[in-house]
């Protein structure tokens, strides 16, 4: 992880699913047992040079700990698959259809990383 202040890098926690191609994002959730919001990364898809995944995992910044999700993508994705995104806060919800291809996901309040 990368503390932006000191300029330095931390190793974390490996993955449980190796692959590479996937996507990326931040999510926050309310944990009720702690009262606390929780920050945390959802990695998703992704191909291993002969297969493609639809694999869900989430990396979560306050335990330092990776789970896989029970749920996995609908369908594996690949470059030039169309998602549907959608969420934001009420005055700039996004909904809209992304095409997956490296350079073309511009948005000012869509960030995905392929």
């Amino acid at each position: 992880m990368y503390n932006y202040v000191e300029d330095t890098w931390r190793r974390l926690p490996d993955m449980t699913f190796t692959r590479r191609g996937l996507m990326c994002g931040l999510t926050r959730r309310f944990d009720e047992e702690s009262g606390e919001t929780v920050t945390e990364v959802v990695a998703a898809g992704g191909e291993d040079g002969s297969n493609y995944y639809g694999v869900v995992e989430i990396f979560s910044l306050r335990d330092e700990e990776w789970r896989t999700s029970p749920r996995q993508l609908p369908h594996t994705l690949q470059y030039g698959a169309t998602v549907q995104v959608g969420g934001g806060k009420p005055d700039d919800y996004v909904d809209e259809r992304i095409t997956l291809e490296p350079g073309k996901l511009t948005h000012p309040n869509i960030h995905l990383s392929i």
